[in-house]
């Protein structure tokens, strides 16, 4: 399941290293959402072609800048702990936040090294709900020498912009993976302050 898991946050950063293809299908090209992975490319890759060999700390400092900003992570924070959001505090709440945030950028800085070229091909049209302010978009992740696999993005509106919140990689979806995880430091760890303590750990740890 790690492994699977890592592999949701690579395939994230596909985002922001990939080329963004359409295939025959261009009818989503202006939707807003997309437009949002397409400027992540172009901010990213200028940003990224000033260093010859960034380091972890540089890396770290990219994807703060452009990849950060456009995870909504209240949101992911909430599906993650499900209903025990509701039985803490707000200051546990925002340690919480703080903590998974500082996970995630872990993660999605050492996923670079694993970064091998693969493209994505975005898969029009996008699927919007009754209200229009979340969507699905599907892609699918190719290499010449790889296994192909599908890769879906839930985006939410707010206000006028568009955020990131969970990612489906082969049926794995980031949310529910941390969910687990989460659980399994709830069962461990009784106290909810305590469960804050080693996921700031674990962040420090891998930072």
């Amino acid at each position: 399941m790690y492994k699977k898991f890592l592999k949701v946050f690579i395939a994230f950063l596909f985002i922001s290293l990939s080329t963004i293809g359409f295939g025959q299908n261009t009818s989503c090209y202006n939707e807003a959402p997309v437009k949002l992975l397409d400027s992540t490319v172009e901010s990213f890759l200028t940003k990224l072609g000033t260093y010859k060999k960034p380091s972890l700390s540089q890396i770290r400092a990219l994807v703060n800048q452009n990849i950060v900003p456009h995870t909504n992570f209240n949101v992911t924070a909430r599906l993650v702990l499900g209903q025990k959001w509701r039985s803490i505090n707000a200051t546990q709440k925002k340690e919480f936040i703080v903590a998974l945030k500082k996970m995630v950028l872990n993660t999605y800085s050492s996923a670079f090294v694993s970064y091998d070229g693969e493209e994505i091909d975005i898969k029009c049209p996008i699927s919007y709900n009754t209200k229009k302010n979340r969507v699905e978009i599907n892609s699918k992740v190719t290499h010449p020498q790889k296994r192909s696999f599908y890769l879906k993005y839930r985006l939410f509106k707010k206000g006028d912009k568009w955020f990131v919140y969970d990612i489906i990689i082969d049926n794995v979806s980031i949310v529910n993976s941390y969910r687990q995880t989460v659980k399994r430091l709830i069962e461990q760890n009784k106290d909810f302050n305590q469960v804050l303590k080693v996921m700031e750990k674990k962040a420090k740890i891998n930072s």
